[in-house]
């Protein structure tokens, strides 16, 4: 067992490529078929979905395009951690945002931010 503690996005340094989200919980959804283009910065006014502002920023940033083929509930990840992305894979549950950082769960609730209802 290694005595090095595993870092959280808060113990990272500043990094222009590290999205920056807008919420935790993923958008769900029903959308129709068409092509979709999931914001993967985090900083776009249309979050889920791309409105060209990564373009703007320093970091290398690209949409990534689904096309949906039916129509169907989807839960688009806000958490841009998700490696199944543009879909949420529960990533968010590790990860608490505060204000423009993340901390761990454990001590998101330990603070008494978090309901057991």
């Amino acid at each position: 067992m290694s005595d090095e503690k595993e870092k959280l996005p808060t113990d990272l340094p500043e990094d222009k490529n590290r999205p920056c989200p807008q919420r935790i919980k993923p958008y769900i959804m029903t959308v129709a078929p068409g092509k979709y283009a999931w914001c993967a910065c985090g900083r776009s006014s249309k979050d889920p979905y791309c409105d060209g502002t990564h373009k703007t920023l320093e970091g290398k940033f690209e949409p990534v395009i689904e096309v949906v083929k039916k129509e169907k509930k989807v839960a688009w990840c806000g958490c841009k951690f998700a490696a199944s992305a543009p879909f949420c894979n529960g990533s968010h549950a590790k990860y608490q945002m505060k204000g423009d950082h993340y901390e761990s769960v454990s001590t998101w609730r330990a603070k008494g931010c978090h309901s057991f209802k």
